[in-house]
Order: structure tokens, then C-alpha cells, then sequence
């Protein structure tokens, strides 16, 4: 109790604490039986009265510490479900939120139309919001509001979203997934790498999707609306199915992780997975990692749009995460897994231990397989549903002799597995891993980001081996990161060049041109009717003489507005039959949206 009451001086509420150590001296000296020889029981108590004051920034409550007493831990168990205190943001937050936004994405016309009509108002909760967050229990982060809001604003046919990191992308997936399946009554399947992850989310958000009245189900897909979760595997075996090709072409899909899915295998696969989303009604991607200038270029192409960046929360709050020094070990395998192992057995009395290792992974799981010293898992061959089950029951579990388990995972689950945390591990520092190999910056950022999530504590260290050499641990990681990411350069070199050639990616540019055109338009002739309505209500009496006559000008502004949404819908229909019609040239297209530009402009000027 002492050396948390030191350690924590900081940052709990000491006058809390101290009463807390005073009444729970006064229960022993009675010989309350709930807390006699309860020694564990008193320090867990503790510490999780210290956590709610770090963590959750929950201070003043002698409720709380008054019903533990009597064994009553309600109160405290609300507390330490809600979430952290430095997850959200004040209002001076928000306004350097919203800058950095705008500054992600400078070049941006839909960001830059956003912040300058919507303001601070990008941080409000719909009503529709409101009634998620009261399905879910808990209300969305400030980050994750900004994103939703945009992205029901936007409303565009291809959007993809640079979430970051550990940011709560995989809430927002399908928190908006349900949200869109329920305001526009459609199909919205929600494609992940494997089958793990989309099992894993189809478990957690079933209730909240079932609870709007919606279909849920995950690999398979029916005709009705509701939200549907397909791995990229079952999406391949059924993508050529006449019948799922009807509901594919009117469903709304939502892609996690959309760089790992659409950018990896060889061009003429990237290729035809680009075709195939493109044939959806609308496509919203989300990633956490930053593309390359040639993977942004190919999206351009493909979906004539640009990635939108949101800020991370380490920018506005700082990063929780600790990085210890990077070791290279050059004798052999043995010193190597030595290495590796001592480690892993000092971290695992404090926290579990995850090891994420591909080429290493053989031997690293043959030395720690010839000791019993630590509880061991590897996880390489666990597939599918049995590695939800497995996390689930072990990751938090203890041994004999206190120690947490150590995990063994390899590229591809360090890189999408969701590992939860405990108060009493984010206590002890938060989750502690080793990366056991080289992976590319890519692999390598997403899977640091399996620590540290939402603003969470976590520490991280490589640990690398490459017998004989004389570089530096930094060195060596560089040099082969750098010829990974050639390789990757060529290949998408190729993709750009190879999309470039094809009709449909042409196409896509005109509709997103006229999208961003029509949008200024509306936008502006509504702030103008807004901008008549505030000046009548601040005018003078004298001036409202005239009342009659300024009604009848704002209608007329009102009807203008209705006829330039009539021409819009009637425009774009036009561009798409002319579109598609073979004898139409490109600059015959060109013409008709002069036309319509001319007229357009032609009804603002009669305002």
C-alpha cells in the first residue's frame, strides 16, 4: 500500500487514499471478517481506487470507497469500465483537433468545405449518435465523432480514411457500419483480413446491431439489411456468384484495413480486387498505416479520391508507449533465444509478454519449449475461431507462480490481433512486446500498435539476430526495411501504370470532379439564405418594415435551391447514361458538363 501511495503521489487524490487507509484500519481493528487475513483482497482494492483516480480521473468519491468496504463493488466496477480520462478532449482540444485536421489535409476540397461549414459542430453527436452510444453504454471519443461526422457529411461514393493506430478503428468500423445499415436502410458488409478478426468483431457488436433491428452474421450473406462480416478469403470464393453480385452492386462496404487488402498480392490480383470493390454502391476504407506516394497515386487512379488523414491522439496528448533500446545479437541462434527468453521471464511477473516473429519464430518456439520457467503459447498454428477462445481464457490468466503468459504470435496476427488489457496490467506499465524480426515499416507500425491502444500504457523492444555483423542494431534494421520497401515500390509502379491504361479508372475521375462542384454550389446558396435569415434577426424594426417582401425573397432563394438539386440529380443522371454509351466521345461529355455549369451559374447570378 506504501509503495503505491509513493509511486502515485502525482497523480491520486491523497486526502481519497488516506481515508481510505484510515477506514480500512478501523474495518481490521473490528475484525470485520470481510477483510481479517484478506491481505490481496486490501491491495487490489487499492490499487484499483489508485487506477480510477489515474486512469479515469475519478476523484471525491468516498461513496465509492465507503460501499467496497461493505463488500459492495458496484460503484467501482461502472468506474473502471468507463473510459479513460485522456481519451476525450476539451473544447481548446477540439479546436487543435480540428486544425490539425485541416493541415492533414491541405490539399483536401471536401475537409476544407467541412471545417469551414460544420466548425466546432463536427463534434456534436446526431441524434442517431445518441441513440448507438445509449445502445453501447458509453459515448463515442472525440476522435471517433469527428470521423463519423465527416464521413455522413461527405457522402461520397469512395472514401479512404487514415485512422491511425490504436485509435478505436475497429469500434468505428462497425459502429458506422450499423449506423449507415440503419439511416439508409441498406446491405453493409464489413470486409476484414481473416477469419479471426471477423469473427472476433461479429461476437462483440452483434447485440449492438441486433438491438437496431437489424440482420447481423459473419461468412455468410442474405438479402436483408443488416450488416455482414466477410474475411477477404470467403469475399474471394464468392465474388463471382451471380446471386451474391446482385446484393454486392446496392450494398454499402466498409473495408479494415483497406491498404492490407487492396495493396498486397501481385499486380494483376491488385488489379482485379480494385475492379471488383468498385462495382459496389459506395466503399469507406480504413487503415491505421500511412500509404507510400505510389500506393496514393494508384487510389487516385482506381477511385478518383485521396486518402483522408485524421489526426492520432499521441499528437494532442502525448504517447503513453515506452521504447527500449534495440539489441542486435551477432554470436548465434542460442545466445540469441537466451536473450529473448530472459527477458520474457523478467516482464512476464508484470504483464503478458507478446513475441511477434516470422523467420525466427521456429527457433524462438524450440528454445522455449525445452523450459518450463515461463507459461508458453505458441500461437502460429491456432486458427480461426480458436484464437479468440484462446486469448480469452489465457491471456489474463496467472500460473502457480504469478506469472502472466508469454505469447508467441507471427507477422500477420502481430499485425491484426486486438489484445485487451486489465487495470492491474496497465498498473504495471501496460502490455510488454518484442518484435523478434525485421518487418516492413508498414508490418512494423501496426504491429507496435498492439500496445499503448487508445491512449493506453505499453513498452516494446526489438530484439534482432544476424550472425557476424558489425553494423549497428539501427543499421541492419534500416538497410533491410529500405529493401523491402523497394520492392514494394516497384511492384506499385507497375499497379499505377497498368490502372492508368484501364477505361473504368478514367471514368471515376469525371462523377468525383462533378461531385466536389455540386457540393460547393449547394453549400454556398444555403449559407446565403443562412447569412439573410441572421441579418432579419438582428435588423432593426425599422428595417422589418419590409418583412413581407424579404419573406418572398428568401422562398425565392428556396426554390432556386430545390431547382439546382433537381439539376444536379438530372445532371449526373445525363453524365452516366451518356457515359455509358459507347458512341459517345469524351469531349462530347465535356460539353454537356459545360452546359450544365453554364446554367448553374447562370441561376445563382438571377439570385
Amino acid at each position: 500500500m506504501t509503495e503505491i501511495f509513493v509511486q502515485k503521489w502525482d497523480f491520486i487524490d491523497q486526502d481519497d487514499f488516506i481515508h481510505y487507509l484510515q477506514q480500512i484500519s478501523f474495518e481490521l481493528k473490528q475484525r470485520n471478517p470481510i477483510w481479517v487475513s484478506k491481505l490481496d483482497d486490501i491491495s487490489d482494492l487499492g490499487k484499483n481506487l489508485a487506477f480510477i483516480q489515474f486512469e479515469k480521473g475519478v476523484r471525491n468519491r468516498r461513496d465509492v470507497i465507503q460501499d467496497c468496504l461493505k463488500a459492495d463493488f458496484t460503484k467501482l466496477n461502472q468506474l473502471l469500465n468507463i473510459p479513460n480520462k485522456t481519451c476525450d478532449f476539451n473544447e481548446n482540444e477540439q479546436k487543435k483537433l480540428l486544425s490539425q485536421f485541416k493541415k492533414l489535409n491541405l490539399l483536401s476540397i471536401s475537409v476544407n468545405q467541412f471545417a469551414k461549414s460544420v466548425g466546432q459542430k463536427a463534434f456534436t453527436d446526431s441524434r442517431q449518435m445518441l441513440r448507438l452510444q445509449q445502445i453501447l453504454g458509453f459515448k463515442f471519443l472525440t476522435l471517433q465523432r469527428l470521423c463519423i461526422n465527416y464521413l455522413l457529411w461527405e457522402d461520397t461514393q469512395y472514401s479512404f480514411i487514415n485512422f491511425g493506430v490504436g485509435n478505436g478503428k475497429t469500434l468505428l468500423c462497425s459502429t458506422l457500419a450499423a449506423l449507415k445499415s440503419k439511416l439508409l436502410q441498406k446491405i453493409v458488409f464489413v470486409v476484414g483480413k481473416n477469419e479471426h478478426l471477423v469473427l472476433r468483431d461479429e461476437k462483440k457488436f452483434e447485440s449492438i446491431i441486433t438491438s437496431l433491428g437489424l440482420n447481423v452474421n459473419v461468412n455468410q450473406y442474405e438479402n436483408k439489411i443488416g450488416v455482414y462480416y466477410l474475411s477477404q478469403k470467403y469475399l474471394e470464393s464468392v465474388m463471382e456468384l451471380p446471386e451474391f453480385l446482385d446484393i454486392w452492386k446496392q450494398a454499402i462496404v466498409i473495408i479494415d484495413e483497406y491498404d492490407w487488402i487492396l495493396f498486397e498480392g501481385n499486380v494483376k490480383q491488385i488489379e482485379t480486387q480494385i475492379k471488383f470493390y468498385r462495382t459496389a454502391e459506395s466503399v469507406t476504407g480504413f487503415t491505421g498505416s500511412q500509404l507510400t506516394t505510389k500506393e496514393s497515386n494508384c487510389l487516385k487512379i482506381a477511385f478518383a479520391t485521396e486518402e483522408i488523414v485524421f489526426p492520432k491522439l499521441s499528437s494532442i496528448v502525448g504517447d503513453k508507449r515506452v521504447k527500449l533500446d534495440q539489441e542486435l545479437i551477432t554470436s548465434s541462434q542460442l545466445d540469441y533465444c537466451k536473450r529473448v527468453f530472459e527477458i520474457s521471464a523478467h516482464y512476464c511477473k508484470l504483464t503478458p509478454v507478446i513475441i511477434v516473429a516470422q523467420q525466427s519464430y521456429t527457433m524462438i518456439e524450440s528454445h522455449f519449449k525445452k523450459f518450463a520457467q515461463v507459461p508458453f503459447f505458441p500461437m502460429k498454428n491456432v486458427k480461426g475461431t480458436k484464437v479468440e477462445a484462446q486469448f480469452d481464457h489465457q491471456f489474463f490468466s496467472k500460473n502457480n507462480d504469478d506469472q502472466f503468459g508469454v505469447f508467441l504470435l507471427n507477422e500477420q496476427q502481430g499485425r491484426g490481433t486486438d489484445l485487451k488489457t486489465t487495470h492491474e496490467i496497465q498498473f504495471n506499465g501496460g502490455l510488454f512486446l518484442i518484435v523478434a524480426d525485421i518487418f516492413s515499416l508498414r508490418s512494423t507500425e501496426q504491429i507496435l500498435g498492439r500496445i499503448g491502444r487508445l491512449h493506453r500504457k505499453g513498452t516494446y523492444k526489438q530484439v534482432i539476430y544476424k550472425q557476424g555483423s558489425k553494423e549497428t542494431a539501427d543499421q541492419v534494421i534500416s538497410l533491410h526495411q529500405q529493401f523491402i520497401e523497394n520492392q514494394n515500390h516497384i511492384k506499385t509502379a507497375a499497379l499505377q501504370t497498368a490502372l492508368g491504361y484501364h477505361q473504368w479508372c478514367k471514368k471515376a475521375d469525371d462523377l468525383n470532379q462533378e461531385h466536389h462542384f455540386n457540393k460547393a454550389v449547394v453549400d454556398w446558396m444555403r449559407s446565403q439564405s443562412q447569412i439573410i435569415l441572421t441579418l432579419y434577426k438582428v435588423s432593426s424594426p425599422q428595417n422589418r418594415a419590409n418583412k413581407a417582401n424579404l419573406k418572398c425573397f428568401i422562398s425565392r432563394i428556396h426554390q432556386r435551391q430545390s431547382l439546382k438539386i433537381k439539376m444536379i440529380m438530372f445532371q449526373q443522371e445525363l453524365l452516366q447514361k451518356s457515359a455509358s454509351t459507347t458512341g459517345k466521345s469524351s469531349s462530347s461529355l465535356s460539353k454537356i458538363k459545360k452546359r450544365f455549369r453554364s446554367r448553374e451559374i447562370g441561376s445563382i447570378v438571377m439570385i
